[in-house]
């Protein structure tokens, strides 16, 4: 579906370090809508990206670059959907009576290990597949 206006989509993981970047990185490979723009961050910033991270988003076909940032009020000015990929990371903390953004919530587990990172990138393709179908309704 071709859109009339831009739509700002904002990844949101607890550092973004990993989840939200490589949420980020996949969708907008699978995006077709050039008028959909993507950003990630975390509540916290992280530390820098690790290897790991960067391998396993190589393994997906995508890449991962850039310093983690933590949220901002320009960022959250900026978005027009949140997309929480975190277990740890409440839908509460974006709800206000002034808020404008729809919030959507895909409960990823963080990764605890290089082994694990590959069942983060499995459910982060499924989530952001489903997500590129909800956005085009």
């Amino acid at each position: 579906m071709k859109r009339d206006k831009e739509l700002h989509v904002l990844f949101v993981c607890k550092y973004n370090r990993f989840r939200s970047k490589l949420a980020e990185a996949y969708f907008r490979k699978i995006n077709k809508d050039r008028n959909i723009k993507s950003k990630s961050a975390g509540i916290f910033k992280g530390n820098p990206l690790d290897k790991d991270a960067k391998i396993t988003a190589r393994e997906m076909g995508t890449w991962i670059k850039g310093r983690p940032r933590g949220i901002d009020v320009k960022l959250l000015k900026w978005s027009d959907v949140i997309v929480i990929l975190a277990d740890d990371v409440l839908e509460d903390n974006f709800k206000s009576k002034f808020s404008k953004q729809r919030i959507i919530t895909f409960k990823i587990k963080d990764s605890d290990s290089k082994e694990d990172n590959a069942r983060v990138a499995k459910e982060l393709k499924i989530a952001m597949n489903k997500l590129v179908k909800m956005l085009e309704k």
